[in-house]
């Protein structure tokens, strides 16, 4: 009861300052609000377009491997997994690759593509039983 009171009268009893703790922050205005905005989109870096091809495996049956090399004047990279199909495998740099698609119990699948910064390059390919 005393502590209500008390409250009340704040300046009686010494106090120099009655704080509500249950009433909200007084809103942003207007202007302040725009500027924040503008002050956090400068800030924010844009969207970067995502750089580099993609090839996009697949397989009939799926459920493929799919083994990606790399072909260069000097001859293919180290054979790289590249998980099962369906696969996207993107950020590839441009040139020239060769896909492998294989399944035990299916003659394997292989395919030479050439590849474009920015470009989605389609590869299916149809297993046959061994």
């Amino acid at each position: 009861m005393c502590l209500i009171v008390l409250m009340l009268t704040a300046a009686a009893c010494g106090g120099s300052e009655v704080v509500n703790q249950n009433k909200a922050p007084a809103a942003a205005s207007p202007a302040s609000s725009n500027t924040n905005r503008a002050a956090a989109n400068k800030s924010a870096p844009a969207a970067a377009k995502p750089s580099g091809a993609t090839l996009e495996v697949t397989s009939t049956p799926p459920g493929a491997a799919v083994i990606l090399l790399a072909l260069d004047e000097g001859g293919a990279s180290p054979p790289q997994p590249k998980g099962t199909t369906p696969a996207m495998i993107t950020g590839l740099a441009p040139g020239k690759y060769t896909v492998d698609i294989e399944k035990p119990g299916y003659k394997y699948y292989q395919k030479d593509v050439s590849v474009k910064d920015g470009q989605t390059v389609k590869v299916n390919g149809a297993l046959r039983k061994e």
